[in-house]
C-alpha cells in the first residue's frame, strides 16, 4: 500500500459506485503510465460527480497496473490501462460500472472482470449496492452518494460536462442499461417451409413482384 496517493476519478454516475470494479486509464497517459518495476500498491480512490472533477489535486503515478481502495467497500480494484479511455477528459481516470454501461462492458470483458449489477429493474438500489443504500431510487441514492463521499473528504467539486442521455419514448425517463440474459430462436426451417408455400403455390402474394423480396428474406434467416 501507498498511504497518502489520490486517484481523482471523474463521473456522471456516482449512484452506481457500488458496482465499479476497476479505474481505467489511457495506456499511453504519461500521469498514470508505470515506470521501473513498481510493485502492487493502493490509492485511495476520490471522487467528483455530475462531470469531470475540477483537478485540485496532482495525479499520482505510476498506477497502472496497480491497485485503489474503494471508498465505501475497502475492496481494492485493479487500475487497468485501455485505448477506449479518453485523457482529455476529466481527470483521465474513470470509473469501470459494467453492470449499467455499454462502454464499461466491454472494456471489462476485455480485461476479463467480473460484471455485477446494482440497480434493479425497478431502479432502485440492489445488492451489491451497499445496505445503507438498499431500496433507494438510483436519482436519490446518487446525491446520498456524493454526500457521503462528502463526508468521508473524498468529494472533490462539480463540473458542468455537456451528453447525451437516452430517454424513453412513453415516460421520458432515463433509459437504464441493465445487463439481462438474452435467448435466440433458431428460424431457418420454419423460414424455409414459408419459402416453399410460396413457391409451391400454397401462399399467394398479391402483388407478385413480393415474391423476389419474400424468397431473399427466406433464405438469409439464421
Amino acid at each position: 500500500m501507498s498511504p497518502g496517493l489520490e486517484l481523482l476519478v471523474a463521473t456522471t454516475r456516482p449512484e452506481t459506485i457500488f458496482g465499479d470494479v476497476a479505474v481505467a486509464v489511457h495506456l499511453r497517459d504519461p500521469r498514470y503510465v508505470v515506470r521501473g518495476g513498481a510493485s502492487m500498491g493502493g490509492a485511495s480512490m476520490g471522487g467528483a460527480s455530475m462531470g469531470a472533477g475540477p483537478g485540485l489535486t496532482t495525479p499520482p503515478q505510476h498506477l497502472q497496473g496497480r491497485q485503489v481502495r474503494h471508498p465505501f467497500s475497502g475492496a481494492l480494484l485493479p487500475v487497468v490501462s485501455d485505448p477506449s479511455v479518453e485523457p482529455q477528459r476529466g481527470t483521465g481516470a474513470v470509473k469501470v460500472t459494467p453492470g449499467h454501461s455499454p462502454q464499461d462492458l466491454a472494456l471489462a470483458r476485455a480485461h476479463r472482470l467480473p460484471l455485477p449489477c446494482v440497480i434493479g429493474d425497478d431502479g432502485t438500489l440492489c445488492p451489491p449496492g451497499g445496505g445503507w443504500l438498499q431500496g433507494v431510487p438510483r436519482f436519490e441514492a446518487r446525491s446520498r452518494v456524493v454526500a457521503a463521499l462528502a463526508q468521508l473528504g473524498l468529494f472533490r467539486g462539480v463540473q458542468d460536462h455537456a451528453m447525451t442521455l437516452p430517454l424513453c419514448s412513453r415516460s421520458g425517463d432515463v433509459v437504464e442499461f441493465l445487463l439481462k440474459r438474452q435467448w435466440f430462436l433458431s428460424c431457418r426451417d420454419m423460414a424455409q417451409r414459408a419459402l416453399q408455400a410460396v413457391t409451391l403455390g400454397r401462399l399467394r402474394l398479391v402483388p407478385r413482384f413480393h415474391e423476389k423480396n419474400w424468397k431473399t428474406w427466406m433464405e438469409n434467416v439464421g
